[in-house]
């Protein structure tokens, strides 16, 4: 059985090795906020999510929300001119425009009559992926 939210939540910051107080003043949000997700289970919006993504990019936004996959995203880097940068914080606004861009072309399927064929090959690989 997967562990609810507020555990998950827990962990993160027991992992972070932050206390409930220095979290909350981390992402942006009252300590009383996070001590009712944690202690008493009460929702959170897009909101609190929103403040844990920007603040840390490495944590697995569907690990904390759906218990899937692990807590920290894979580092992804790529070297150019001999030096390594990790994209790993660019990796979740690009698959978040993806998902947008996806929806959009969903909801308005006259922007896929007027692509290219290339365009229209390249999308089917990404919506397949």
């Amino acid at each position: 059985m997967k562990q609810p939210i507020r555990t998950r939540l827990n962990t993160l910051i027991e992992a972070l090795k932050l206390s409930e107080i220095k979290f909350a003043t981390e992402i942006g949000t009252s300590s009383a906020m996070i001590s009712k997700i944690i202690n008493k289970d009460v929702n959170f919006g897009v909101d609190i999510i929103h403040k844990i993504s920007h603040r840390y990019p490495e944590v697995n936004i569907n690990w904390l929300l759906l218990g899937v996959g692990e807590m920290y995203n894979q580092s992804v880097t790529v070297e150019t001119a001999g030096k390594t940068k990790d994209l790993t914080s660019i990796e979740k606004p690009l698959n978040s425009l993806l998902k947008d861009y996806q929806l959009m072309l969903i909801e308005n399927p006259q922007y896929i009559k007027a692509s290219t064929p290339d365009q229209i090959k390249a999308l089917t690989k990404i919506l397949n992926s």
